[in-house]
């Protein structure tokens, strides 16, 4: 008999759906990542709205899922420094490896850290309507 909700550490059906909305989440990322809508460039300024997904991703499967999207999402930000980000080739051509530090494993962190808060504050509340 198989459980009605399924739970992240189950295999089976269960990991094929954690892969897809992995798969799903991170096709999201390339699309706004493509198409110029992820990054809002501004004279000085550069604004993204492609932590939406990841946080998404942590909130709705868990921390682990958070930081994988995180590391997509910072390998897509250190791929700007090649050319589309005035400000990323600036710093890529001070230092490389410490453009790739500040770019890659913020981004891994801040997926986990997102995961880590809804879980943390999940805890708190007892109905489970709340949270």
């Amino acid at each position: 008999m198989t459980n009605a909700i399924p739970h992240p550490g189950a295999s089976g059906r269960t990991n094929v759906r954690y892969m897809v909305q992995l798969a799903v989440l991170t096709a999201i990322l390339l699309v706004l990542e493509f198409t110029g809508i992820g990054m809002i460039k501004t004279p000085g300024l550069e604004f993204t709205v492609m932590q939406v997904p990841v946080i998404i991703g942590a909130i709705v499967m868990g921390p682990a899922a958070g930081g994988i999207l995180g590391g997509v999402f910072g390998l897509l930000s250190f791929w700007e420094c090649f050319g589309k980000s005035q400000f990323g080739a600036a710093l890529l051509s001070i230092n490389p490896f410490l453009t790739f530090l500040v770019c890659v494993p913020t981004r891994v962190l801040m997926g986990l850290c997102c995961g880590w808060i809804f879980k943390g504050l999940r805890r708190g509340y007892h109905t489970p309507g709340q949270l």
